[in-house]
């Protein structure tokens, strides 16, 4: 299986853009290569690994209050270590971890702590909990050359109406853009299996129905 994710979600007493996170997503990276950062997030070496911020702070959008402002940053993870230990020891951890975590977003945007209000961080264990995907891989099967892309199964099996919409499948590249992609594919077979769906529609060149 792939790996998993931590994310940490932030609220702010102000928008994101007063303390410096004015782009919508940003990598930032302290390795030389993806490699070397894999290898570190694996350790859970959380103060090495590089990470993506994103800003959601939107007043139209009424995810939070006018004035202030969301934002998240998220890394890949281990699964098995978070999923495998006590629930006390698991609250310990996340709280380490959400230090860790915003000891290095502060070094990037100084200032940024003192204007979270609220924080909270998913682990591989809300991932389990909210997909019951094993050990909260969020990818599927394991991003490897012989199990990505057209490597995988078809959203349409064998079975006659059997599909299949998951990071699992064929197309996307795993992960939500995957299930997303996926869903739209096993949808489409279904739409041209009754009849609903000409056969030659136009197809979007990312959003095959075919894959």
């Amino acid at each position: 299986t792939s790996c998993s994710l931590i994310t940490l979600y932030m609220g702010l007493d102000c928008p994101a853009e007063e303390v410096g996170i004015d782009t919508h997503t940003l990598f930032v990276n302290y390795q030389d290569t993806n490699e070397r950062t894999y290898e570190l997030a694996m350790k859970e070496a959380y103060d090495q690994t590089d990470f993506v911020v994103s800003n959601y702070t939107d007043d139209t959008a009424g995810n939070h209050p006018k004035g202030h402002g969301v934002i998240q940053i998220a890394e890949v993870a281990p699964g098995r270590p978070w999923i495998e230990i006590p629930r006390a020891q698991y609250q310990e951890k996340k709280k380490r971890t959400i230090e860790v975590l915003l000891d290095k977003l502060e070094r990037h945007y100084p200032g940024v702590r003192s204007h979270i209000t609220l924080r909270e961080l998913a682990t591989p264990r809300t991932m389990n909990l909210a997909t019951r995907n094993p050990d909260g891989c969020v990818y599927g099967f394991a991003q490897t050359p012989d199990q990505a892309d057209s490597s995988r199964f078809g959203a349409q099996s064998s079975f006659k109406g059997l599909y299949f919409a998951g990071a699992w499948c064929r197309g996307g590249g795993g992960g939500y853009m995957g299930s997303l992609i996926n869903g739209r594919v096993a949808s489409r077979h279904i739409l041209r299996r009754e009849g609903l769906l000409e056969k030659d529609d136009v197809e979007h060149p990312l959003f095959p129905a075919f894959p």
